[in-house]
């Protein structure tokens, strides 16, 4: 007996097993192609590449595998979102709150593979395209900025880059004005249970009509910032992976938009400082129980 499949002159017969989609139910037909076709264009120049080119194109299937673990995680958010939409809503004049630890352990996760992503694509640009030591996303843009008079890919990145990246700040990447991520907070100095400032919470208003809040973590919704980071997150990655793989075509921002919707409202932002607004309250929990909060909320939140 063998187990030695290195053999000189001796034949193998070889299997391909279809690769299962690995879009978790978050990309829509032209994004699923779209990442299909990176997929090809990684095989065929691998395939018939330099070794230079070779050890470009494992670096690109790393992108996109770092991309896949993303999208795993928002199919995730999608689960927790669904669940809460589905759960009954209470009687009149009563509410309902929950903490959904399992969905707040998966929304940190989602952040961390964000950040990681955008990581590994400003590493695949800067260092590994241009050569150029970089390992802050931020940066990506004055490094890409100094190659747009000597090549056409650097333009079409930047513009990518504005259209998205704003989209990130406070988030997963520190706001323009120094202030540090939510990302950056909860590996440094919190969880997400100490930070949370709103439980999921849900209403009856009357005519038996549901509210359902979002929860909050440090003022950001967490069911609202998946959403948005699934539909900017995979804008930004396949583009430029496009652009830098030499792919004609760009997807738009719209064809981006996640498969799932995000139906919960986020308490903060319908806050009204008039306080001419009906009154809403939502739940906090503590190591020693709750906290009701009751704030004025604008008329937009019965819509």
């Amino acid at each position: 007996m063998s187990f030695d499949f290195n053999k000189n002159g001796q034949k193998y017969e070889m299997v391909a097993v279809p690769k299962a989609k690995t879009d978790f139910g978050v990309f829509s037909e032209k994004a699923m192609n779209y990442f299909n076709t990176l997929q090809e264009i990684i095989y065929r120049t691998h395939q018939r590449g330099d070794d230079a080119e070779k050890r470009l194109m494992v670096a690109a299937q790393g992108c996109l595998e770092r991309l896949e673990a993303f999208l795993m995680q928002s199919g995730r958010l999608s689960e927790h979102n669904k669940s809460i939409c589905e759960q009954p809503a209470p009687p009149p004049n009563n509410m309902l709150a929950f903490r959904a630890t399992i969905a707040i352990f998966d929304f940190e996760t989602l952040l961390f593979h964000s950040r990681a992503l955008l990581d590994r694509i400003t590493f695949f640009i800067a260092k590994q395209i241009y050569g150029q030591d970089c390992d802050s996303p931020k940066k990506l843009k004055n490094i890409i900025n100094n190659f747009t008079k000597k090549n056409k890919r650097a333009d079409q990145a930047m513009q990518i880059i504005d259209e998205a990246m704003p989209a990130f700040y406070g988030v997963i990447l520190d706001a323009e004005n120094g202030d540090k991520s939510l990302r950056s907070h909860l590996i440094h100095k919190s969880t997400s249970g100490e930070s949370t400032t709103c439980s999921f919470t849900i209403h009856t208003a009357p005519e038996k009509r549901v509210i359902r809040f979002d929860s909050e973590i440090k003022g950001y919704p967490l069911i609202g910032s998946a959403w948005k980071l699934s539909q900017y997150i995979p804008f930004i990655s396949l583009n430029l992976l496009g652009v830098y793989l030499g792919h004609d075509n760009a997807i738009s921002l719209d064809e981006c938009m996640p498969m799932w919707s995000n139906n919960l409202k986020c308490f903060s932002e319908h806050i009204d400082e008039s306080e001419n607004g009906p009154k809403f309250s939502i739940l906090t929990m503590n190591p020693s129980g709750t906290e009701i909060i009751t704030k004025h909320l604008k008329q937009s939140v019965l819509l």
